[in-house]
């Protein structure tokens, strides 16, 4: 049963871990929801500046930007070597990786996998809870969230380090263009997009199921939607990208509750004339940093204050040609990209923006079809990435990217 209430359930702003969802296209039940707020005015960039909605500016010198480049570095190796978890052809398609007690969760097309920190002891068989389409983890407190979304389907688990927790449950019978899971507080919250719109429903932290669905925004995208979810203190983070009804790329947050998104408004952080995508966003001490990556193959950290406003705008990193994804780790933030010459390679950056260290390839060749992954490892980062004979590879550096973990 759908419903479209949406209750005042809000609380201080809190630090976020990541879920991530993907791109997709747009569905088409024929349901033409009402309800929530969408705020569209954001500033025009890259080549303009100028402020966007609740105080969000945009364009490539943005506020605090400098426009240029940031300038690539020789590929350096890294200390340790990369190890095989999966071998030539296994093609296991791995795109997130989150750290649970003393192993790692990943997940991709084919569902979610186990492995030691060290790389030891990988699951032989990813295991679904029958999404084939999205697959997605986050951090919650004390265990993993894990959505999963298809045709006719949308569910939900909770995962610990070596077992089932809760679930699974089905949360939907619709076949969404994207979806994102993350914590308010104890509670798990998924949001899903089904044409045009987003709904979410809740399992609280016993594993009951809410009743029944909620409307979380209605024409929060048209055509293609990313989404990224952030575990909070009594709400989840809601972060996207996708085109609206005018035709403007544009890079959103709105704060969802256990039972909706009560009276607060989407806020508009980042515009484009063209397409880009919101990669991946991280919670760092005083809000947030984005990673953006626009259709003119130009990626750049945004800036964000708690309330998703944008307060700095990098200039864009040169001799990168994708990027994957980005982690936090204290003052600093690392990026995981491939070199137009086929090398998957990471960076790190401290909060200002500018790299504290040179770029470090982790292996020789990869797939770029198969987006890597990069986590906070201790005081450190790994990152997952598929090479192109269907190898997964784990990578393990320190804090600065150079060293050994």
């Amino acid at each position: 049963m759908r419903t479209r209430r949406f209750d005042p359930l809000w609380s201080p702003v809190a630090v976020a871990v990541l879920a991530m969802a993907a791109i997709a296209g747009c569905g088409d039940d024929g349901r033409t929801p009402s309800g929530g707020t969408l705020v569209t005015s954001v500033g025009v960039g890259p080549g303009s500046s100028g402020s966007g909605a609740n105080g969000g500016a945009g364009g490539t010198t943005g506020v605090g930007g400098s426009g240029g480049e940031i300038p690539d570095t020789p590929c350096e190796a890294p200390a340790l070597a990369a190890v095989e978890l999966y071998g030539s052809g296994a093609d296991q398609r791995l795109t997130t990786l989150v750290p649970i007690g003393n192993r790692w969760l990943a997940a991709g097309q084919n569902g979610y996998v186990r492995f030691d920190r060290d790389g030891a002891n990988p699951d032989a068989n990813p295991s679904t809870i029958g999404g084939n389409g999205f697959n997605v983890l986050t951090e919650e407190p004390g265990a993993i969230g894990y959505a999963s979304a298809g045709s006719n389907y949308v569910g939900y688990q909770r995962l610990g380090e070596n077992d089932l927790i809760t679930g699974p449950r089905s949360l939907s019978m619709d076949t969404p263009n994207g979806v994102a899971t993350a914590a308010a507080d104890m509670d798990s919250v998924t949001v899903w997009a089904d044409n045009g719109a987003f709904w979410g429903r809740t399992v609280n932290a016993a594993g009951v199921l809410a009743d029944d669905e909620f409307l979380v925004l209605a024409g929060a995208y048209t055509t293609t939607v990313r989404m990224h979810g952030l575990s909070g203190a009594g709400e989840m983070y809601l972060f996207w990208s996708g085109p609206n009804a005018q035709g403007l790329f544009q890079s959103q947050l709105l704060r969802v509750g256990a039972t909706g998104p009560g009276t607060n408004t989407a806020n508009a952080f980042y515009g484009t004339p063209f397409q880009h995508d919101l990669v991946q966003v991280v919670a760092v001490d005083d809000g947030f940093m984005a990673l953006v990556f626009d259709n003119e193959a130009v990626p750049r950290f945004l800036r964000l204050d708690p309330n998703g406003n944008l307060t700095q705008e990098s200039p864009g990193l040169a001799g990168v040609q994708l990027v994957y994804g980005m982690a936090s780790q204290g003052d600093r933030i690392a990026i995981m990209a491939g070199r137009a010459s086929g090398e998957p390679e990471l960076r790190v950056f401290d909060l200002s923006l500018s790299p504290a260290g040179p770029w470090v390839c982790l292996g020789s060749d990869h797939d770029p079809s198969v987006p890597a992954a990069i986590a906070a490892d201790g005081s450190g980062y790994a990152a997952i990435f598929q090479t192109p004979d269907g190898a997964t590879m784990l990578g393990r550096v320190d804090a600065v990217g150079t060293g050994a973990p």
